[in-house]
C-alpha cells in the first residue's frame, strides 16, 4: 500500500468525525427521552471521559478502541493488511482521540440545553496547527 499522506488521513479523521458527529446528535435526541436515563449522570460521566481522554492524547497513550480504529482508518479500501509507519498512526490515533473529546463535549453540551457549545472546536479546519 502506498503510503498515505498527512491531507488523507485528515480526510479520514473528518469523515470519521462528521460519522461520530452524527452519532451524537441521535443520542442528544434519545437520551432525554428515555425516562430510565439520569441525564445529570450522563453529563457527569462525559466530562469525566473527556478528562481522562484529554489526559491520555496529551501522555500519547491511546485508549482502546483508537488504536484500532487508527489502523482500520489508514487501512486499504482492499482490505489488505494495513502497512503503517509511527507517524501516520500517530496522526491518525490522535485524530480519533480528539474526534472522541470533541464529540464528547459537544453531547454533554447538548444535555445540558448549552447549544452555544456544540460548534466544532477549531481544530478541525485544515490550517489549524497539528492538522486533523
Amino acid at each position: 500500500m502506498p503510503r498515505m499522506t498527512s491531507e488523507q488521513i485528515r480526510d479520514r479523521v473528518r469523515a470519521y468525525f462528521q460519522a461520530s458527529l452524527n452519532k451524537t446528535l441521535e443520542l442528544s435526541l434519545e437520551l432525554p427521552a428515555d425516562p430510565m436515563i439520569d441525564v445529570a449522570n450522563e453529563i457527569a460521566m462525559l466530562k469525566e471521559y473527556v478528562q481522562d481522554l484529554r489526559g491520555k492524547l496529551a501522555s500519547q497513550r491511546y485508549q482502546s478502541p483508537a488504536p484500532a480504529e487508527a489502523e482500520e482508518l489508514l487501512s486499504s479500501l482492499d482490505k489488505s493488511p494495513p502497512k503503517t509507519d509511527v507517524d501516520a498512526f500517530r496522526l491518525a490515533a490522535n485524530g480519533i482521540m480528539r474526534a472522541k473529546i470533541d464529540n464528547a463535549r459537544i453531547l454533554t453540551a447538548m444535555l445540558a440545553g448549552d447549544y452555544g457549545s456544540t460548534i466544532p472546536l477549531g481544530c478541525w479546519r485544515y490550517d489549524h496547527v497539528g492538522g486533523a
